[in-house]
């Protein structure tokens, strides 16, 4: 239904790809953004042309041809997308993939926690599990992802060789428990700024952790907009 269906939206509403051009180093203000609904093995073109569009770039003479000269390595950028697309976790409502180009970054999101028994230290080293088991053999098969596990050894080797710093990976369930262990008890909104993500898109964290009770929560009811959030003690994911 994800790869093909003609209802897809009817089922999965959040199964489309969003891109933004952000002013500055925060999500304050938006520059441009595009959305991309087309069916997933087609929806690479539209988003990579877009980061391209608000990238730097400029150009090698060669003796008899000019080569562009791209500020975000082309490797780097596509693996990063598809690699988001693929991992998305579709069954979770309210968020979709997104490509974020800031002043001096670019972050390519997808949806999900981390599979039972990965690290983020395990992805830096090229190992991986299968969160979609259709989607991913499809990708492969149509040689839009190379094989598992490799993408983040890939995106890693293109920073280097262009020059860049290393790429940094983050699991946005425990950059929220780190945020909350170092307070008393936060507003969405300052859990929000302190992780770097989305308002609703923190919502929805903070509601499944408090289902899972890693982060207790203070209201007076479901609409309270002073809610506070804090974090069991001693509480990991």
């Amino acid at each position: 239904m994800i790869l093909f269906g003609t209802k897809r939206e009817r089922h999965f509403p959040d199964a489309w790809i969003q891109g933004g051009r952000l002013g500055g180093r925060d999500r304050s203000h938006i520059v441009d953004h595009v959305e991309t609904r087309t069916f997933p093995t087609q929806a690479g073109e539209e988003p990579i042309a877009f980061v391209q569009k608000h990238t730097v770039h400029g150009a090698e003479i060669g003796a008899l041809s000019r080569k562009e000269r791209w500020s975000l390595p082309p490797v780097a950028l596509r693996e990063s997308h598809i690699s988001a697309v693929v991992h998305t976790d579709y069954a979770q409502p309210g968020t979709s993939p997104r490509l974020s180009i800031f002043d001096e970054r670019l972050d390519a999101e997808n949806p999900g926690l981390l599979l039972f028994a990965l690290t983020v230290e395990d992805l830096r080293r090229g190992v991986s599990n299968l969160r979609n088991r259709v989607i991913e053999p499809i990708f492969h098969a149509l040689g839009l992802a190379e094989k598992w596990g490799c993408g983040f050894p890939r995106i890693a080797t293109a920073c280097r060789e262009a020059g860049l710093g290393a790429p940094m990976l983050d699991e946005n369930g425990l950059a929220i428990l780190a945020c909350l262990a170092n307070s008393e008890g936060w507003l969405t909104s300052e859990v929000s700024a302190g992780i770097g993500l989305a308002p609703r898109a923190t919502r929805i964290c903070l509601a499944r952790r408090c289902g899972r009770r890693l982060v207790p929560e203070a209201s007076t009811g479901p609409q309270d907009p002073r809610r506070r959030y804090s974090q069991v003690e001693g509480g990991a994911e």
